[in-house]
């Protein structure tokens, strides 16, 4: 969704996108460029049991990551500060 704005829906993916997850096992995940977009995402998948039915979901590796990204740079600047407070410090 874009602004409320679906996207890509009842948009037909590529051969290769649908081959890559029939060839995989029962449930999986993959890293993969949107077709649709663009924009790389994670996608995580699920083959139903006894029937022809494959259910996935995906989100933005960016948005996926944010969070992490975001503790990353907290903890690297509080162990720099640290580190450096530390050492001005006479023994």
């Amino acid at each position: 969704m874009v602004c409320g704005v679906s996207q890509g829906v009842g948009t037909t993916l590529s051969a290769e996108a649908g081959n890559a997850f029939r060839e995989q096992a029962a449930l999986g995940h993959a890293i993969r460029i949107s077709g649709v977009d663009g924009i790389e995402r994670i996608t995580v998948f699920r083959r139903i049991a006894d029937l022809p039915l494959l259910i996935a979901a995906a989100t933005g590796t960016d948005e996926a990551l944010a969070r992490w990204r975001r503790t990353c740079t907290a903890v690297v600047m509080v162990t720099f500060i640290c580190v450096n407070f530390t050492g001005a410090l006479p023994l």
